[in-house]
């Protein structure tokens, strides 16, 4: 099953498929030593650093999100060449990544719809808000 997520990117949020998670191992910031001898593996020289390697998906298709009233964001993967490394910390939420078939001028095409909010509160679908409790 994919893991998609809303991550931001240099500044801008996009949509990306998560195809792996990793922890590196770097050199702590400000840690600077010319000994080539210098045990590395000593605590504070080294610190950690949580990434993800995501594939992006298309913007929404702009005619597809206009005539929708903004409900739907319409995408494709954007494939290998979308390849990017991103800190975990940019990770906005997870979402899903809905397959359907649109035409789009007269040509069906295999795309992706967002849902951001999947969780509890479908729990509470067709039932009747009652603020006494």
């Amino acid at each position: 099953m994919a893991r998609n997520v809303k991550v931001i990117i240099n500044g801008t949020v996009h949509i990306a498929e998560v195809r792996c998670f990793a922890r590196l191992v770097i050199k702590a910031a400000g840690y600077f030593s010319d000994d080539d001898d210098d045990d590395e593996d000593t605590p504070g020289h080294l610190q950690f650093d949580d990434i993800a390697l995501v594939m992006l998906y298309s913007h929404p298709h702009p005619h597809l999100l206009d005539n929708s009233y903004g409900v739907l964001a319409s995408c494709t993967k954007l494939g290998e060449a979308s390849l990017q490394v991103v800190k975990i910390s940019s990770i906005q939420a997870v979402v899903a990544m809905v397959p359907h078939h649109p035409v789009v001028n007269g040509v069906p095409e295999d795309r992706y719809f967002l849902v951001e909010k999947t969780g509890m509160e479908i729990a509470h679908f067709g039932m009747e808000e009652n603020n006494d409790e």
